[in-house]
C-alpha cells in the first residue's frame, strides 16, 4: 500500500499546512497603497467585457489603471470599447493590428503598463467584490515577487459542475500548498498579481512557441522557491469563471491545461507525478482487492474517511466547497478517472489547439 502512504505524506506535510493557515483579513483603510495595472487580453469578448468593466471600475481601490489590449477581434469590441474608454480615464485601450495569441500579446502589453504591479484576469471572469485588488495587493510584501489568487467557477447543479468544483479546489490547495513550503510551481492567470519587473525578468513567451496555453504556470515556475511567492485566498479576493457545460469542452480545456506540466521543473513533475499517480493506484488497488476481501474496502474507506474530515474537507471549505464524505467520494472517483484519461497529454502528447 505504498500508493496509500505516499497520500497521506502529501495530505500531512501539503494540504495540512494549507488546513490550518490562517488568511489575512481586509484593511480598512490604505495609507500604502501600490498603484496597479489591470490587464485583460481579450479576442472576441465584447459581450463579457461589457459585463466585466463595470465591476472593475467599481473597485474600491484608489489608484489603478485597467489596460484592456485587444487581440484584433472580429467582433463589434472595436466598435464601442473605445468610446467608452475614453469617459474614464482609468481604462486604456489598444488594439493589435493582427491577431498575436495571448502569449504574444502579454508580451507586447506588459511594457505599456503604468504601474509596478500588474493584476492579470480574463475578460469571462468577475470579481467576488469590490475588494478584489485590495486583498490581492494586501498579500504583497516588499519581497513579493506575485501573488497567487483563487478562481473557482460559479457553481451549477450536475455531475460534471460537481466535478469542475473538486478539480479547481484540488489544483488550489496543492499550488497554495506548495507555495506556503516554498515551492511554487503554478499560478492561475484569471487571478495572478505580479511585480511588472519580475514579470518582464521570467515571462518567457517564446521559449516554448509550441504550447499555447499555461504561461502564469511556466512564469512562476522559472521564480523559483524562496518567499517571493505569496497567496490570497480571501472569499472576497476570488474571482469567478464560467464552467464548461459539457464533459467533452472540459475535457478539450484540461488537455490544454496538462499538457503545460511536462515544461515545468524536474522536481515539480515528479512530486506532481506522485500525487497523481498514487491518488489512481490507491483507488484502482482498493477497487481491485475490494472484491477479494471486502475488508480492505472497509479499511480504505475508513482512511479516505478520516483524511477527509481532518485535512481535506477544511481546505476544500476554505476555497468554497463544501462536499458530504459521499459527494465527495464520488466526484473524487470521476476526477481520478479523468486522470487516467488525461494523463498521455500531460507527458509526451502534444495539444496545440487553441
Amino acid at each position: 500500500m505504498l500508493a496509500v502512504f505516499t497520500q497521506l505524506v502529501f495530505l500531512m506535510f501539503y494540504f495540512n499546512v494549507f488546513a490550518r493557515h490562517k488568511s489575512k483579513s481586509i484593511r480598512a483603510e490604505y495609507p500604502e497603497f501600490l498603484p496597479v495595472s489591470l490587464l485583460i487580453i481579450a479576442r472576441d469578448e465584447s459581450p463579457n467585457l461589457k459585463e466585466l468593466l463595470p465591476l472593475l471600475l467599481n473597485q474600491d481601490y484608489p489608484a489603478f489603471e485597467i489596460f484592456i489590449l485587444d487581440d484584433f477581434s472580429s467582433d463589434d469590441t472595436a466598435e464601442w470599447l473605445p468610446g467608452f474608454a475614453a469617459q474614464f480615464p482609468k481604462i486604456r485601450y489598444a488594439r493589435l493590428n493582427e491577431a498575436s495569441g495571448k502569449k504574444s500579446s502579454l508580451d507586447q502589453a506588459i511594457h505599456h503598463l503604468s504601474h509596478d504591479f500588474v493584476l492579470l484576469t480574463d475578460a469571462d471572469c468577475r470579481p467576488a467584490s469590490s475588494n478584489w485588488i485590495s486583498l490581492m495587493v494586501e498579500a504583497a510584501s516588499s519581497e513579493t515577487e506575485a501573488v497567487l489568487g483563487y478562481s473557482p467557477y460559479f457553481q451549477q447543479p450536475g455531475w460534471l459542475n460537481e466535478l469542475i468544483g473538486l478539480e479547481t479546489a484540488y489544483t488550489a490547495t496543492i499550488y497554495f500548498s506548495f507555495a506556503l513550503n516554498h515551492h511554487p510551481y503554478m499560478g492561475v492567470g484569471r487571478n495572478l498579481l505580479y511585480r511588472k519587473q519580475s514579470l518582464i525578468k521570467h515571462f518567457r513567451p517564446f521559449r516554448y512557441p509550441e504550447v499555447l496555453s499555461g504561461d502564469d504556470d511556466l512564469t512562476i515556475n522559472a521564480m523559483g522557491n524562496g518567499p517571493g511567492i505569496s497567496i490570497q485566498y480571501d472569499p472576497a479576493s476570488w474571482v469567478f469563471s464560467i464552467p464548461k457545460k459539457d464533459w467533452k469542452a472540459w475535457i478539450n480545456q484540461k488537455k490544454r491545461h496538462v499538457s503545460t506540466a511536462r515544461y515545468y521543473k524536474i522536481s515539480d513533475q515528479v512530486l506532481l507525478m506522485l500525487f497523481y499517480s498514487s491518488l489512481v493506484i490507491s483507488w484502482v488497488l482498493a477497487l481491485g482487492l475490494g472484491f477479494i476481501n471486502p475488508w480492505i474496502w472497509a479499511g480504505w474507506i475508513g482512511i479516505k474517511a478520516g483524511c477527509f474530515n481532518r485535512i481535506i474537507r477544511p481546505c476544500l471549505i476554505k476555497l468554497g466547497l463544501d462536499l458530504s464524505f459521499i459527494k465527495w467520494l464520488r466526484a473524487e472517483a470521476i476526477y481520478t478517472l479523468g486522470l487516467i484519461y488525461l494523463f498521455p497529454f500531460s507527458t509526451g502528447k502534444k495539444w496545440n489547439k487553441w
